[in-house]
């Protein structure tokens, strides 16, 4: 299986990768899980210059990472321009390491309104079954994804990060931003960043790709997005009420 761990997931043979919630796929989750409980406990007990310092080397060490894996592809020959960090959660890195800079409301909202499903997306429909576990980005997806939805937990409940209903026309003008752009992107190099040329097998975009075809599966995010965001969101309004 080690002569397959510098395999991206464009040349891996068939047959070694893991299933959707299978062994393999449950115990990185529960392994998510215990990281979630860890860092979060622990944070609140860290001092506000140590909590600094936490989150810039979480950010920075996401950054390297990214680095270090485009590197590895360059090196290997296996480099396509799918693996610009344009998907998702891929910004979603780039916005943490803003917020470790230089915090603010919309940063911080973005983290939660999307950086955070975002990556629990990916850590449950994993777009990377292919990979075996002993191979460098199968461990490289599923670290990464879990430090993304790790940093704006921490800073949930350590009540740093109070979200706020009000922010999420900004962050749907970012999500905006980003998502045209790409489209015409991914034409243009027939790439998929933030799946807006084609829904990934085990996605849930892929029952309105089977329903609508393409490209108009696209119209799915507008539910999907507005029954998450409802979903985070509920509570949150709700504690507000009970305030008043």
């Amino acid at each position: 299986m080690m002569d397959y761990f510098w395999n991206s997931k464009e040349n891996i043979p068939e047959g070694l990768g893991f299933k959707l919630f299978g062994g393999t796929h449950l115990c990185w989750l529960l392994a998510a899980l215990i990281t979630f409980v860890i860092c979060c406990v622990l944070y609140r007990f860290l001092s506000e210059k140590h909590r600094r310092f936490f989150l810039r080397f979480v950010a920075v060490l996401m950054v390297v990472m990214e680095i270090l894996k485009n590197i590895i592809l360059l090196i290997t020959g296996e480099w396509y321009p799918d693996h610009l960090p344009l998907h998702l959660c891929g910004i979603n890195i780039f916005v943490c390491l803003w917020h470790s800079i230089k915090p603010n409301s919309l940063n911080r909202e973005l983290l939660y309104a999307l950086g955070m499903p975002g990556a629990m997306a990916a850590l449950l429909f994993s777009n990377w079954t292919m990979l075996p576990c002993m191979n460098f980005f199968h461990i490289h997806s599923f670290v990464v994804h879990i430090l993304l939805v790790m940093y704006p937990l921490v800073l949930l409940f350590s009540h740093e990060l109070r979200p706020d209903v009000k922010q999420l026309p900004k962050c749907l003008l970012f999500l905006l931003a980003a998502g045209i752009p790409l489209f015409f992107l991914n034409k243009a190099l027939d790439t998929n960043f933030m799946f807006l040329n084609r829904a990934d097998t085990g996605n849930p975009l892929s029952l309105f790709e089977a329903w609508l075809g393409r490209p108009w599966y696209i119209i799915g995010y507008i539910p999907l997005i507005s029954v998450v965001w409802f979903l985070m969101y509920l509570p949150w309004s709700m504690a507000k009420k009970k305030q008043l």
